[in-house]
């Protein structure tokens, strides 16, 4: 038994009554509780017969509700919470009219921080189960107003334990109660993120890269013309030189990237660009990091084109190869680059974390890199051309994933400062918990595929026709049996995180 008293199904004398009183209450609550607008003469003439009871003033301020006297009933309710200190359904009844009124601190100030109902209530050592509910609902509510979602829900879980003989009904409508509230903050923070969004700028491609004709035909059928890879095309382009090969794949990555006009947009051509990174990760093609790092300025509308809701899925590896072979030069200043999308620098902080997830050693090298850039936005926490709140949730992301503990305090200042789309991984409180989780991510490591598996799974994909608009989805098809969920939507689950940081992994 969690709690430190003693709960029972029976009422709880709350002292001695009057007989005729008693007689006379179960048949003012018949009456009251049978009529949509009870006579408030008669209640109250109940009421001033019998007002040294509590539960006389309870039956009055029901009737006064049912009556729309809502300004009487509160002048009521007050007075009863004073002349009655130790009558639960007072108390708490008072306490939620601060919380309806927006005036929590005064609710906390008169009902306590933390449930303590033994010492609330002092000399008594048992409660009816019903008297456990109100007094812990009144927390549920106030954590609720307070934003603390997670605090309400560990209430919530605490009096779900308890034998409710029928009236159990209360945790389901609490529990749809948080999973409102979440929704409605998160549409808030969604809004406001909006509005805060640095004006994205579209990058000049590097020095160096001009419109060339291909040297391969197979590398410009790749471009116009290929949808689906088999084994045949795959063997035919990786048995072609490598250099000019990667030059022809390098042609692909700058047509798609700066050549796009909004008429090419019609041609259907959405395969090219991730089969062209496909097969760069396949030649190890490291010479190409210049270019292959402006994926990581794309823009949302691009990258829904080219990768629809799977852009990480399907070009993480690339960037886990370059890291992994050190081609790391430019890699932060991509990365603190502003005006530019959270989702597409993510790509490389995905990378970053599964370095670490496959070569431990790597752990103290990638946690300075991601401390250099929580660093970066800390130093220019005023300039709002350069905070992102979801760039900085998606680096606490990848610092959870390989619990780099040593950025807490950077992260702190961050959420303290309201720099972090709480949305991706959840609020401080949460991250500090879970960041010293050793289970929490002991299955995010991701398998490297090679291009004949990404081949088989489009295929697959293709074959299921679920989303024919974009076949170069998710490498897990199944993700999408219910009914969709943007990948950047509230996680259906109402654990306040986005669908692609909880549900969706």
């Amino acid at each position: 038994m969690p709690f430190p008293f003693k709960i029972t199904h029976e009422p709880v004398s709350q002292g001695e009554r009057d007989k005729f009183f008693l007689d006379q209450c179960s048949k003012i609550y018949r009456y009251i509780d049978s009529r949509s607008t009870p006579s408030l003469k008669k209640v109250e003439r109940f009421y001033l017969r019998w007002k040294e009871y509590p539960e006389a003033w309870t039956w009055y301020y029901t009737a006064l509700l049912k009556n729309k006297q809502q300004r009487q009933a509160e002048e009521l309710l007050e007075s009863m919470a004073e002349l009655f200190p130790y009558y639960i359904y007072g108390l708490c009844s008072y306490a939620k009219l601060l919380i309806q009124r927006g005036e929590t601190d005064k609710a906390t100030e008169y009902f306590g921080a933390e449930p303590a109902m033994e010492q609330a209530f002092a000399g008594r050592n048992t409660f009816c189960y019903k008297e456990v509910l109100l007094y812990y609902s009144v927390f549920i509510e106030m954590e609720i107003a307070k934003g603390d979602y997670d605090k309400a829900e560990q209430y919530l879980e605490l009096i779900a334990g308890i034998d409710m003989q029928g009236d159990g009904d209360i945790i389901f409508r609490y529990r749809l109660l948080i999973m409102k509230a979440r929704m409605e903050k998160m549409d808030e923070a969604r809004l406001a993120s909006e509005l805060e969004k640095p004006q994205y700028i579209k990058p000049a491609a590097p020095k160096g890269y001009t419109h060339a004709p291909f040297v391969h035909r197979q590398i410009e059928d790749l471009f116009e013309r290929v949808k689906i890879l088999d084994k045949s095309i795959i063997d035919s382009i990786l048995m072609l030189p490598r250099q000019t090969a990667i030059a022809d794949l390098e042609q692909i990555l700058y047509r798609t990237m700066f050549e796009f006009t909004e008429e090419d947009y019609d041609k259907n051509m959405y395969y090219s660009l991730p089969h062209a990174l496909w097969f760069l990760y396949a030649f190890k093609a490291v010479e190409s990091w210049s270019l292959a790092c402006c994926l990581l300025q794309m823009d949302g509308a691009s990258l829904e084109y080219w990768f629809g809701d799977a852009c990480i899925e399907n070009t993480w590896f690339l960037f886990f190869l370059l890291l992994k072979e050190g081609a790391t030069e430019g890699l932060l200043e991509n990365l603190r680059k502003p005006n530019l999308e959270a989702d597409s620098k993510s790509i490389a902080l995905e990378a970053m974390a599964q370095l670490v997830l496959h070569y431990p050693e790597n752990k103290g090298l990638v946690t300075r890199w991601l401390g250099e850039l929580l660093q970066f936005y800390i130093d220019n926490i005023d300039d709002k051309d350069i905070i992102d709140p979801v760039s900085v949730g998606f680096i606490e992301y990848a610092a959870l994933n390989i619990q780099a503990e040593s950025l807490l305090p950077q992260l702190r200042i961050l959420h303290e400062n309201g720099c972090v789309d709480e949305m991706v991984c959840g609020n401080y409180q949460y991250v500090e918990r879970e960041i010293k989780n050793p289970f929490l991510y002991k299955d995010y490591k991701r398998e490297l595929p090679c291009i004949y598996d990404l081949a088989e799974e489009e295929r697959r994909f293709l074959e299921e026709d679920l989303l024919p608009r974009h076949p170069v989805q998710s490498l897990r098809p199944a993700t999408y049996s219910q009914p969709k969920t943007g990948r950047n939507d509230p996680c259906p689950c109402g654990s306040g995180k986005k669908y692609k940081k909880c549900c969706l992994k």
